[in-house]
């Protein structure tokens, strides 16, 4: 019987490697497998840095939000106030000066007349208030986005409704906005109205715009 031939073993190239369908032996998969791996950490790292930049500016912008539409809803209702009170024949700033209450005593609602002692501070006071009632309102509406119009003329009721009990049913005489000193429940309940239809003005006017497109689309 003959000898059996020697198979000679594939010669393997000196900066290279064989695949095994040829029979190479592949010497550059370590590398490769190594930049993958700092490749997905490095997705991982941006991915996570992304995921907490979202979440801080989630949380601040309906704090900022909240500074135009409690904007809204203040000058909303000063200017229901204003209108209200000439209807009753009262001055026009006699109900913001009376905010002014707080720290002059119940004697700001008799003063109609424009002054910074009464005026600035009732105007201030308001805003304040107006923007402290808008911020529950902001985070509301930050988690049931998108908002439709109903939903927004719906939390904002619920929200000038609350600010109504509040004002007048929990919080002491000194602290409340004082409109009580000039005009009537009526006026009263028509002021928390536009006080209700200013947020929603305010909140529709400080969405983006992507997301007002997207409604009327």
């Amino acid at each position: 019987m003959g000898e059996r031939p020697l198979t000679q073993r594939p010669q393997v190239p000196p900066g290279g490697s064989l695949s095994a369908d040829k029979g190479h032996i592949d010497g550059s998969h370590a590398p490769d497998l190594e930049s993958r791996r700092l490749g997905r950490g490095n997705e991982r790292e941006v991915s996570l840095v992304n995921i907490r930049t979202r979440a801080t500016a989630d949380g601040s912008r309906p704090v900022i939000r909240a500074l135009a539409t409690g904007g809204a809803a203040g000058l909303a209702s000063a200017a229901a106030l204003a209108l209200l009170a000439r209807a009753e024949g009262k001055g026009a700033l006699q109900p913001i000066n009376a905010t002014s209450h707080w720290l002059h005593g119940d004697q700001a609602a008799e003063c109609d007349r424009l002054d910074a002692r009464h005026t600035l501070t009732g105007l201030l006071t308001h805003y304040a208030s107006a923007v402290f009632w808008a911020l529950p309102f902001e985070f509301w509406r930050a988690r049931r986005r998108p908002s439709t119009a109903g939903g927004l003329l719906l939390g904002a009721a619920l929200t000038s409704a609350t600010a109504a009990a509040v004002d007048y049913g929990i919080t002491p005489r000194r602290l409340t906005p004082g409109w009580e000193l000039v005009l009537g429940k009526r006026s009263l309940a028509i002021t928390y109205g536009a006080l209700a239809l200013g947020l929603a003005a305010g909140a529709s006017l400080a969405q983006p715009r992507t997301a007002r497109r997207a409604k009327t689309c």
